[in-house]
């Protein structure tokens, strides 16, 4: 299969992995979301939210539980936009139904529609620090990036290497107790690969667990 050469991201942090990669020249349409780079900014944007988002956050959280129960998408994908741009590779996440838009509606559309029947779809799906590299190499693999690729993630392995070696001799007494919160109102306590990164940072993290979706806290 040959390297595409017209790819959308339906998600920042995918945004941020192609620009990485060197991709970002291919990269013709992104997320509301995508802000960084820079550069990314200029690209067409294919998605945006149903969400009242001037709300507080209590209401938020019951209109996001509205839509659950009522089974409407909290986004909506332009899909006009997307079948003119006949992207050969498409960048979602098939983790989380709120975070961004269902990889389930994304596969709906790419079966839909003639232009996009040879598309290729590399969903994200990290849970933990070490699934978020696999993923840059699940994109490096459908890009043909690999020395790009290796050199990313070099530089992202010191850099956690570096920030454990300095911790490493940190008595339990020495580590502040940390509280990640994703969420104000209800109250929900970030997880997955957060409860990792204070860990590695020097602190202890007790109310949520490493590879787990981030959960409400009573």
């Amino acid at each position: 299969m040959s390297a595409p050469q017209r790819i959308v991201s339906l998600l920042a942090s995918a945004t941020e992995i192609l620009y990485r990669l060197g991709l970002g020249d291919q990269i013709v349409g992104v997320s509301h979301e995508c802000d960084f780079p820079i550069d990314s900014r200029s690209k067409p944007r294919l998605t945006c939210s149903n969400i009242a988002a001037g709300r507080t956050s209590l209401q938020i959280d019951q209109q996001v539980k509205d839509f659950a129960a009522s089974d409407q998408s909290l986004y909506e994908i332009d899909e006009r936009i997307l079948f003119e741009l006949a992207p050969d590779l498409i960048v979602p996440q098939s983790q989380c139904d709120v975070c961004a838009i269902k990889y389930e509606e994304v596969m709906k559309l790419v079966h839909s529609h003639e232009s996009l029947r040879q598309t290729q779809i590399v969903a994200l799906s990290p849970n933990t620090l070490n699934d978020v590299f696999d993923d840059i190499l699940r994109v490096d693999r459908a890009t043909s990036h690999l020395a790009a690729a290796e050199c990313y993630l070099g530089q992202l392995v010191q850099r956690v290497r570096r920030v454990r070696q300095a911790t490493a001799d940190l008595i339990e007494s020495q580590r502040p107790r940390v509280v990640c919160v994703e969420w104000v109102d209800p109250l929900m306590v970030s997880a997955n690969w957060t409860p990792q990164l204070v860990e590695f940072a020097g602190g202890q993290n007790g109310l949520s667990r490493t590879g787990r979706h981030s959960e409400y806290f009573n």
